[in-house]
């Protein structure tokens, strides 16, 4: 392993980088269990531009063997700048370092507990530093992928998103929710905040959400569905709270999520994906 994400952060290629695609704004630094997203903390709604650092042997997904489900972008792509040492001015040239692991919206079965995809059965292709490809298309193309990272090295690169935002997080469900308006407010903040991470910073919140009376809590976290994807699987998050609470209401649950979908209150592609596994819970 060549330096630390401290080191590679401060590098000078690595801080041109930074410059040329986020700018002078704010931006945060989101760690992931293999990567580095770099941000915006105010990013336009629809179209983002974001850098990947990925670790030494990291991915984009949340593990090796498995492919993130992207509903949110319309199409996506990728240019791998190459690798980043602290010490370099000019990012390394790698050949076959970035596997792209990917499958189609109708090619894939998905986790018993998440929107996620296992990376069995997935195309591969091995692809060389200093190349740009489509990731996302909007013919579902790479619609649940994950990019691998074959070296030892910090690998670089950009990922310029075109986003699909078109729902919108209904606050009526969550400020109007009387005594629970303050636990729900504070759930909302925190998904923004925190993303999947909630389940292991703040699980005290989690448990309130949990302890609530469904009548109150599944209605919002529908809507909470809509909230924008940030880099840190906010809308997945959403999803395993709201799964976990309707596995112990199914018949609650089904009945709101198929309103949800008739109305199209949310993404259509989590209520499907809901409304799939709590029947197959429930036989």
């Amino acid at each position: 392993m060549n330096g630390t994400i401290a080191s590679i952060l401060s590098a000078p290629v690595v801080q041109a980088t930074v410059k040329n695609t986020l700018g002078s704004d704010q931006y945060a630094v989101i760690e992931r269990p293999g990567a580095y997203v770099l941000s915006l903390k105010n990013e336009p709604i629809e179209h983002c531009r974001r850098i990947i650092i990925l670790k030494p042997k990291g991915f984009t997904s949340n593990s090796m063997d498995e492919l993130s489900s992207h509903p949110e972008a319309r199409e996506a792509t990728v240019e791998i700048k190459g690798a980043a040492r602290a010490e370099n001015t000019g990012f390394f040239p790698i050949k076959d370092c970035i596997e792209f692991v990917y499958l189609n919206k109708d090619d894939a079965q998905t986790q018993s507990n998440y929107p996620y995809a296992s990376a069995a059965k997935a195309f591969r292709e091995v692809k060389v530093s200093r190349t740009k490809f489509k990731v996302v298309r909007r013919n579902h193309y790479g619609f649940y992928h994950n990019l691998v990272n074959l070296t030892d090295e910090w690998l670089v690169l950009i990922l310029d998103k075109t986003l699909n935002h078109s729902k919108k997080v209904d606050y009526s469900f969550i400020d109007g929710a009387g005594k629970d308006s303050d636990t729900l407010q504070e759930i909302a903040k925190r998904v923004v905040a925190d993303g999947d991470d909630i389940f292991k910073s703040n699980r005290a919140i989690v448990k309130r959400i949990y302890a609530m009376n469904p009548d109150i809590s599944l209605p919002a976290l529908i809507t909470l569905l809509n909230v924008e994807e940030r880099g840190r699987h906010e809308q997945c998050t959403v999803f395993a709270i709201i799964l976990n609470i309707a596995k112990r209401h199914p018949a609650l649950a089904l009945k709101l999520l198929k309103n949800a979908e008739k109305d199209e209150a949310a993404q259509p592609y989590y209520l499907r994906e809901l409304i799939g596994k709590i029947k197959k819970h429930s036989k």
